[in-house]
């Protein structure tokens, strides 16, 4: 968010035009449109794209950190339930 905020490229009038507390997600097409109403310029809308395409994928990044975070903690309960010996599939020890 501080990234839309902080950039010289978008005037205070085109920020005020949008509420950030009420955006979740926004895909850029739909974020493109939205803005070509608002009479901003082209330097303007291509910018928001940009800044909303970085945004989409630190978003994704954190995710992926999360659950890869998750995938290992999950390792060390996981050696604790029973395995298999080795001889054959379904066989237990």
């Amino acid at each position: 968010m501080s990234d839309l905020v902080d950039n010289p490229v978008i005037p205070m009038e085109l920020k005020a035009q949008v509420d950030p507390d009420a955006i979740t997600f926004v895909g850029n097409e739909l974020l493109q449109e939205a803005l070509e109403r608002t009479g901003a310029t082209h330097d303007q809308v291509a910018e928001a794209v940009h800044i909303n395409t970085q945004a989409r994928l630190r978003s994704l990044t954190i995710c992926l950190i999360a659950l890869t975070g998750l995938a290992l903690v999950a390792i060390f309960p996981a050696g604790a339930l029973p395995g298999c010996d080795g001889e054959g599939a379904g066989r237990r020890r």
